[in-house]
């Protein structure tokens, strides 16, 4: 006996096959087109603010090529919508430098940073955000960070057009 199951989780559908056979019962994933296993982030996301800016942050759980979480931000804010990226969620390739990591996009062939973080005895200390050559100096905000939804921004990083991933 083979039945489908469906649940609604973080917004999207997933579904199940049960398999029956006479021994025991197994339930199996169905492939779900909205997650496929390279692209599983974090259940914990991260809010930094500043006065008039917002960044929502969803770590890649698999490990980019400098051993390294890739990122998805949405930026929020007037300096933002300026540079043609506000609430566009992108993704920013990880990379070590110096005592932290630059979280950085191509464009016309070069890399560019969009954020940085820079630790001190251990923890990330500061992170700065770059938009219209400005630099912004933004907060992690613990009680905001609960509020990030982090397949949202999966969700809605999958359903941007390819021209507007390249920020």
């Amino acid at each position: 006996m083979k039945a489908i199951v469906l649940l609604l989780v973080f917004g999207q559908i997933l579904t199940f096959v049960n398999v029956a056979s006479s021994k025991d019962t197994k339930v199996e994933p169905a492939v779900n087109e909205a997650v496929d296993a390279k692209s599983v982030v974090s259940p914990y996301g991260f809010k930094f603010v500043s006065e008039d800016m917002e960044v929502e942050m969803a770590t890649f759980t698999e490990k980019n090529a400098d051993g390294l979480n890739d990122v998805l931000l949405k930026i929020t804010g007037p300096a933002a919508y300026e540079e043609g990226i506000d609430q566009k969620v992108i993704r920013y390739t990880a990379v070590p430098a110096g005592t932290g990591v630059d979280f950085t996009y191509k464009k016309d062939g070069a890399d560019f940073t969009r954020m940085l973080s820079r630790q001190q005895w251990g923890s990330w200390s500061f992170f700065e955000l770059y938009l219209n050559n400005k630099t912004f100096k933004v907060y992690k905000n613990a009680e905001k960070s609960k509020e990030v939804k982090p397949l949202h921004l999966l969700t809605a990083y999958k359903q941007t057009p390819a021209t507007s991933k390249k920020k």
